[in-house]
């Protein structure tokens, strides 16, 4: 994780987010995947890509063939992904999503536009891969908590942005023991505080 998003920290072994998050919002109108707006000379698309949050929607402008990505894609880093509203399985597929629309243009929120997503979300869903790929080796090795992968992993990463990775990292392990590939000690739900085994 090398974005600066809102650091997490712990309430019993669970991930207590700390950003400004306004429960209570009801929004005027829902917008759900495939719902258009559109205006003089423009068309809007909702394209719904959960896995950052689990509500997350980007916008396709259909006249300019240019997808807002939000926090989905981001221009110059990756993404956190905090369980428990954030979900890797569903930001893995959700990149996919994306990379089969063809669009010509990215516009994130962060980060300048990316001209080229073919290769750039492609690179994208490798990294998400090789990432989990690693944290997967490292639990097989012995390498059993959140804290010891984070400190491995993110070495070359500045400390303040290692509770950052630990979101990340605990969405890789829910996943994997989603998949089955890993194990919680002692059965149960993946937990911030869980050691984790191979499964």
């Amino acid at each position: 994780a090398t974005d600066s998003d809102a650091a997490a920290g712990t309430n019993g072994g669970e991930l207590k987010p700390e950003e400004a998050i306004d429960l209570a919002f009801v929004p005027d109108v829902v917008t759900g995947d495939g719902d258009t707006m559109d205006g003089p000379g423009w068309t809007l698309r909702a394209v719904h890509t959960p896995g950052h949050t689990s509500n997350h929607l980007c916008f396709a402008l259909a006249e300019e063939s240019t997808l807002f990505t939000g926090d989905h894609v981001m221009g110059w880093s990756t993404t956190v992904v905090s369980p428990p509203d954030g979900d890797m399985a569903a930001y893995m597929e959700s990149l996919r999503k994306v990379t089969s629309r063809g669009d010509r243009v990215l516009r994130p929120t962060h980060g300048n536009p990316v001209t080229e997503p073919g290769p750039f979300l492609h690179a994208y869903l490798a990294h998400r891969l090789h990432r989990e790929a690693q944290v997967r080796d490292l639990v097989r090795s012995g390498v059993a908590n959140i804290a010891d992968i984070v400190a491995i992993l993110y070495v070359d990463v500045r400390d303040e942005l290692h509770r950052a990775a630990s979101r990340s990292v605990f969405a890789h392990l829910r996943k994997l023991v989603d998949d089955g590939t890993l194990a919680v000690e002692a059965g149960g739900t993946p937990r911030i505080d869980s050691v984790y085994l191979h499964g």
